[in-house]
């Protein structure tokens, strides 16, 4: 199980990587999640790269945490503006099928 974690605030990945990134998972026959993680007080991921992400690769495998304010308002789920703790840690890594 590898895990590409999205953590590219207000950047868009460019769909080309993403294509080259999922034929390298469909190559070496690579199970994954995507996790797009929360920002504090912030989307994280833009609507539209969430879409993206979803359409090229499995939607099932990809984990969004970026666009719920009840994750990302919640100041108890957060070190800082950027990093969440081990307890919303815990939370995504239940989430991820192996």
């Amino acid at each position: 199980m590898s895990t590409l974690v999205d953590y590219f605030i207000g950047i868009n990945i460019p769909k080309q990587y993403l294509h080259k990134i999922k034929s390298i998972f469909d190559i070496h026959n690579i199970n994954y999640s995507i996790v797009i993680p929360p920002v504090y007080l912030n989307e994280s991921t833009s609507k539209e790269q969430v879409k993206l992400i979803k359409k090229i690769f499995n939607p099932t495998s990809v984990l969004d945490f970026s666009a719920s304010p009840n994750i990302y308002n919640n100041k108890y789920f957060f070190k800082d503006y950027s990093h969440f703790n081990e307890q919303f840690g815990e939370i995504i890594f239940s989430k991820i099928e192996f």
